[in-house]
């Protein structure tokens, strides 16, 4: 799935379409929503067809007792997703979810304990009774988890790392999150190495997290960027929005080069805002906001107009 998104985003649009396809005629659902979210701006009938098509297929699911597509049908509900709203139907599914979980967590399900604990976790704010109830879940859930991630369950490696990193079912221990972590590196490293881009993505993904262990881990990021950054050059607007979001992810913290990622991303943000095809509206609007969010003052915002002159009258060969 993730590979078939990055090839979207590359404007590998061919390749892209075709593994969706592949996948959402196979029934899976998140590949079925996703061919909605692709037609949304060229296509209304197509986007209709595939978002109902993944309702059913998560409410076949849910009826069946699968705790994540029994929140997904929630949400479906309250906000419309391939449906008509309908909040007595999301509350009754809700009541139903919540049954579902408990009851699968009390006969052992170990998913449904770990997704338990994490449904209590989401709720906690002040709570302390559900913070409770949210810790008994991860102690129950724990040995399971460990144990899986003994075995090589690269998931279950994943998990163990972040209730280490959390203290969530056993004591806080940054040192045996790292270690885990490390673990999981070693094993998508290994996969990278054979030319996986599955592994690639998620080497990618996990090193942006800012997890312990994951520091200097910049080999999968470097070459996703370089992928990218390939596309934008070539004009194509999905990579060039990733190339902005990417840099604006290094505007937060405080570092020499903030200042210079923040006045890069913003030049993409207006280059991809210059979009005027129907399939990019949605990519369009949401980099107005962020240039809105920019908050450039008037000397930044002739500076970025005239970086991204530059970049544009060259053919995109002087971008930087």
């Amino acid at each position: 799935m993730r590979e078939a998104e990055f090839a979207l985003e590359t404007c590998d649009t061919d390749r892209g379409l075709a593994r969706l396809r592949t996948l959402a005629e196979r029934g899976d659902a998140a590949a079925q929503w996703k061919l909605g979210e692709v037609f949304l701006a060229t296509d209304r009938g197509e986007t209709e067809r595939w978002l109902r098509r993944a309702f059913e297929t998560r409410k076949r699911l849910a009826e069946r007792g699968d705790i994540k597509s029994l929140e997904w049908i929630v949400q479906a509900f309250h906000r419309g997703l391939g449906t008509a709203i309908d909040e007595q139907a999301a509350l009754e599914w809700e009541r139903r979810a919540e049954r579902v979980r408990v009851e699968k967590a009390e006969a052992g399900d170990v998913e449904a304990q770990y997704l338990l604990a994490e449904h209590y976790a989401k709720l906690i704010g002040s709570n302390f009774a559900l913070r409770l109830e949210a810790q008994h879940w991860w102690a129950r859930v724990f040995p399971a988890i460990k144990a899986a991630a003994e075995s090589d369950d690269l998931l279950a490696q994943e998990r163990l790392a972040d209730m280490y990193r959390y203290g969530d079912g056993v004591a806080e221990n940054k040192a045996e999150a790292e270690r885990w972590n490390r673990v999981v590196i070693a094993t998508l490293d290994a996969a990278a190495a054979r030319g996986e881009l599955a592994a690639v993505l998620r080497l990618d993904a996990l090193s942006r997290q800012g997890k312990p262990g994951w520091t200097g881990t910049r080999a999968s990021g470097d070459s996703v960027e370089a992928r990218y950054r390939a596309a934008a050059v070539k004009g194509c607007v999905p990579a060039q929005f990733m190339v902005a979001l990417r840099l604006e992810e290094r505007v937060y913290p405080r570092n020499p080069e903030a200042r210079h990622a923040r006045l890069q991303a913003a030049m993409w943000w207006m280059i991809v805002a210059r979009s005027t095809e129907p399939g990019h509206a949605i990519l369009v609007a949401q980099a107005r906001d962020f240039l809105a969010a920019s908050k450039l003052d008037v000397g930044e915002e002739t500076l970025v107009r005239a970086k991204g002159a530059r970049c544009l009258d060259s053919n995109y060969g002087d971008c930087d």
